[in-house]
């Protein structure tokens, strides 16, 4: 279980990484409290590191194209667009006929 520095660290780091895609969009805190479906408030609380965002914050976010990954753990590009070019194509067609055929032996539909 994480400890309550740990927690505060957290909520910190997050923070900052919500500021920086915030200020990548040139919104203002209230502008971009539309983007997560809060308030200006809890966009402040949560840059500042008072608090994470909740999973409602993080559900409207990621509809919004932000990569939540990014957010919470700082791995990968910030924005899902940028992922576009990190799949591998040919692995991802391997894994899916892999799939397919499993499901079939196991008499499953996808």
């Amino acid at each position: 279980m994480a400890k309550p520095d740990e927690n505060k660290e957290f909520a910190k780091t997050v923070g900052k990484r919500l500021r920086e895609y915030r200020e990548a969009l040139n919104l203002s805190q209230e502008k971009f409290s539309g983007v997560m479906a809060g308030t200006k408030r809890a966009v402040q609380n949560n840059e500042s590191g008072k608090a994470a965002p909740n999973s409602n914050a993080l559900f409207w976010l990621a509809g919004n194209g932000l990569n939540v990954n990014w957010l919470l753990t700082g791995d990968g590009p910030m924005a899902f667009a940028d992922l576009a070019g990190t799949i591998d194509e040919e692995l991802l067609a391997d894994a899916i006929e892999a799939l397919a055929a499993e499901l079939d032996r196991k008499s499953t539909r996808l």
